[in-house]
């Protein structure tokens, strides 16, 4: 994949969670009729996801949680290859970070989409 393809991943992903995270924290706020300080007192790795899913965006929860392991897989993968020289051997890595990002986002559809919350 080419860095450029991999920075315009990653820059759409943030753009999805800097306002779908304020936007699906209120709407659970409005519909569920919380109190906005409950909300402010939970933890957001609580809340955030509860947040979605309840509003019925678990397709966009995906990909924000789908955005943080890519951002994870390509800053090892970055550091992995800081101490391999060999061309092939990076290549293998740069498959296996691939293969791994494309089934975590299917595991991370699928969970966050298709089960039932």
């Amino acid at each position: 994949m080419r860095e450029s393809t991999i920075r315009w991943l990653v820059h759409v992903g943030a753009l999805i969670m800097t306002i779908g995270i304020p936007i699906a924290v209120a709407a659970l706020a409005i519909v569920h009729r919380m109190p906005f300080m409950d909300l402010m007192r939970t933890n957001p790795l609580l809340i955030i996801p509860y947040a979605f899913v309840y509003v019925g965006w678990g397709a966009v929860w995906a990909v924000i949680a789908a955005d943080w392991v890519w951002h994870g897989s390509l800053g090892i993968r970055r550091f992995v290859e800081e101490f391999v020289n060999d061309p092939k051997l990076r290549r293998i890595i740069n498959i296996l970070i691939l293969i791994f990002i494309i089934v975590e986002g299917f595991v991370m559809v699928y969970s966050l989409v298709f089960v039932p919350a």
